[in-house]
């Protein structure tokens, strides 16, 4: 295979979904992790290759990425967009719910990042990135453990470029604002509202520009930037 492999985990969702397809259309061969072949709506073909991954379970992980590690000689790039949703104030929120979102937003996506970057080591070059969130920056209500998990992955992230420079691997973190999404559609209109009111740009943000700035991050353009948290957030004030 002539093709550069770039992995999408979380790829039937409403950022992976179009990433895979933009990444096929702009030549590369794309491995996508869904947790439902049957539901993804996305369909095989000889630049795509679906694999059932449920992050919520450590050996289905285990299984996938031995999965590709023996389908593909080489791996350019690993997109982490896998992701859920919690919104709860620091009072009224269980620790279990905090596990269960630390479970997925970040230990899972350690885990299979750890497992599979070893396929990028040798090839001296590549790239990770890893969808994180403005609620991992800023400090607002009821977003504990939501943003606690994605502050988390922003500074692994941020280590992990440190780490893995020497092997000319690049690691970044896009950190968007809310997204129109089936995930923005479980915010209260009152958070929603005040975002707004806080915002410098009277706009919306949708998942094509997270695609964009995700394919300019894996182009030679970018060969340069890494450790960085680029925030898509239209000047959301603190």
């Amino acid at each position: 295979m002539d093709k550069q492999v770039v992995v999408v985990t979380g790829a039937a969702g409403d950022i992976g979904t179009p990433l895979t397809k933009k990444l096929i259309e702009s030549g590369y061969h794309v491995v996508a992790c869904v947790r439902d072949i049957a539901t993804s709506g996305l369909e095989v073909n000889d630049d795509l290759t679906l694999y059932v991954c449920d992050f919520s379970d450590s050996l289905l992980i285990k299984e996938c990425v031995s999965q590709i590690k023996k389908s593909y000689k080489e791996v350019y790039a690993i997109v982490n967009c896998v992701g859920v949703a919690h919104g709860g104030s620091f009072m009224l929120t269980k620790p279990e719910e905090i596990k269960q979102i630390f479970d997925i937003n970040y230990f899972a996506i350690i885990d299979f990042t750890q497992q599979l970057v070893r396929k990028m080591l040798r090839r001296k070059t590549g790239c990770i990135l890893n969808i994180a969130s403005t609620a991992g920056v800023l400090s607002d209500k009821g977003t504990i453990a939501y943003g606690a998990s994605k502050a988390a992955l922003i500074h692994t992230s941020k280590v992990m470029a440190t780490e893995l420079g020497g092997f000319g691997i690049r690691v970044n973190a896009i950190a968007p604002a809310v997204v129109e999404s089936k995930m923005a559609a479980l915010m209260d209109e009152a958070s929603l509202t005040e975002l707004d009111n806080r915002a410098c740009l009277n706009s919306k943000i949708y998942p094509q520009e997270i695609v964009d700035t995700i394919e300019f991050l894996l182009s030679d353009s970018a060969r340069n930037i890494t450790g960085q948290v680029i925030t898509i957030d239209r000047g959301i004030t603190r």
